[in-house]
């Protein structure tokens, strides 16, 4: 599924990068807070190191961008990071994001039309959910699983 979901976004001009060193998602730090990550999730992140839309405005995050070492101008909890300063200066609602967040893992960000993101929702069997500014934390069911969500890009029923 993963070669036919590469080729697929190839096909529709996104730009594409083999990771020249495979690196191994169960090592990473922060991938191993999440518990039971997809497999082809794992496969995707390991094996390729971009993959981004032609205009760089949307892209799947990959598993440098899990690595909190790296300066990033955008790091994968972006989203997480502009709720907690909206919520600055109220204890119980900062609280309630980052417990929210706990289980949710961005895997693909947007900035073409507005702050939007995909995530593993790990507190809820690997479902696919979306969320979009200004309220990150009320998101959308996509698809029952990864494999799910790549079928759905693939047949065109969820555009990126």
């Amino acid at each position: 599924m993963i070669d036919e979901f590469v080729s697929f976004l190839e096909q529709n001009g996104w730009k594409i990068v083999k990771n020249k060193n495979r690196g191994d998602a169960s090592s990473n730090e922060i991938l191993k807070k999440y518990s039971d990550l997809p497999t082809e999730f794992c496969e995707l992140i390991e094996k390729y190191s971009c993959i981004s839309s032609a205009d760089d405005t949307t892209w799947f995050l990959c598993l440098n961008d899990y690595d909190s070492e790296l300066d990033i101008a955008f790091k994968w909890n972006e989203f997480e990071k502009m709720s907690l300063e909206a919520a600055e200066g109220d204890a119980k609602w900062q609280k309630e994001i980052e417990e929210w967040w706990q289980d949710k893992l961005p895997v693909l960000m947007s900035v073409g039309n507005g702050y939007s993101y995909y995530a593993i929702d790990t507190g809820n069997g690997g479902k696919i959910i979306s969320g979009y500014e200004p309220e990150f934390e009320e998101t959308d069911l996509v698809a029952e699983n990864f494999s799910d969500f790549l079928a759905m890009v693939i047949n065109r029923q969820i555009g990126l």
